[in-house]
């Protein structure tokens, strides 16, 4: 163990430990990307084949909104529409 703590008490050898450790570091962080870029992980989710319409200038939504459009269309009059169970009129 005293060889250990000398070596390490070395200002020199403390500045190439340093380099090494920093290298070993560089070299996995590359090695890890790409991994990732070469095998991306495979998701399972649906695609977006089907539509979700809202009246009366609303917005309706199926799955999750993230890069995703909004498009609002259809009557914006609501004299016609009839309320749900929890809707006032």
């Amino acid at each position: 163990m005293d060889r250990i703590w000398s070596f390490i008490r070395s200002p020199e050898n403390r500045n190439l430990l340093s380099w090494l450790g920093g290298g070993i570091v560089a070299v996995i962080a590359g090695l890890w990307t790409v991994f990732v870029y070469l095998f991306p992980p495979k998701t399972d989710a649906p695609s977006n084949t089907g539509s979700v319409t809202a009246d009366c200038g609303s917005v309706a939504q199926r799955g999750s909104s993230w890069f995703s459009s909004v498009t609002i269309t259809g009557s914006r009059d609501c004299r016609n529409v009839v309320p749900g169970p929890n809707e006032k009129k």
